[in-house]
């Protein structure tokens, strides 16, 4: 059950409830999360073993504005996929993780690096809201505000990429988007709040908890 990068609770609901349903079919979830304190008593009421996931730090990210991010790509540029020893870094600690939890898959949320060290190693199932779960079938991140310049291009985070993965003897990615490409991907929000909607050939499937009832 990973989850990489953002803040707030949202990822920790939603793999959370994935989690609770796994243990319940006799499954053994293991969390690898960017914040062990938010959801410390909700991995003890249910006995659920959680480690730290590798954990970005770039000297882009305190540059880069919330109004400077136009979509997913800026997200990746303000972790650190601009820096190719960062990536390197990350991918090595999740090498490690990956060793020695040996998984027999994954829940992603957004966990982009995750998703790079899982391939062809086991399967990765990409869950996340319409913004942190792109479309992954298209040659760039489509631009959510086109009047807003990129923090960094496309192109260069993509040739970021690859220098990484020739390095580590991996197929190169062909676009960037294919970066967030898993063996199963679910939209787990509502169809009219996905910022992505009108590029995905498969809608949000809906919120992982019930909506409020009308009084």
């Amino acid at each position: 059950m990973a989850w990489e990068l953002g803040n707030g609770p949202a990822a920790l609901a939603r793999i959370g409830a994935i989690a609770v349903a796994l243990a319940s079919e006799g499954h053994e979830p293991i969390f690898v999360i960017r914040n062990l304190t938010q959801p410390a008593g909700f991995l003890r009421r249910h006995k659920f073993v959680a480690y730290q996931a590798p954990d970005w730090r770039s000297t882009i990210a305190g540059r880069v504005r919330p109004s400077q991010i136009a979509g997913y790509a800026d997200v990746l540029a303000s972790s650190g996929f601009s820096d190719a020893a960062r990536i390197g870094a990350i991918l090595a600690a999740w090498d490690t993780l990956i060793d020695y939890l040996r998984p027999d898959a994954a829940i992603a949320d957004s966990s982009p690096a995750l998703m790079l060290a899982a391939r062809e190693r086991f399967p990765v199932v990409a869950v996340g809201d319409g913004f942190a779960l792109p479309p992954d079938r298209s040659v760039e991140f489509p631009a959510l505000l086109p009047s807003v310049r990129p923090a960094v291009p496309q192109s260069h985070l993509l040739d970021t990429v690859n220098q990484v993965l020739e390095k580590r003897g991996a197929a190169p990615l062909n676009s960037l988007p294919e970066l967030m490409r898993a063996d199963a991907g679910f939209v787990l929000g509502l169809a009219a709040l996905d910022p992505y909607a009108k590029f995905r050939d498969d809608p949000a499937i809906g919120p992982i908890a019930p909506l409020p009832t009308a009084e």
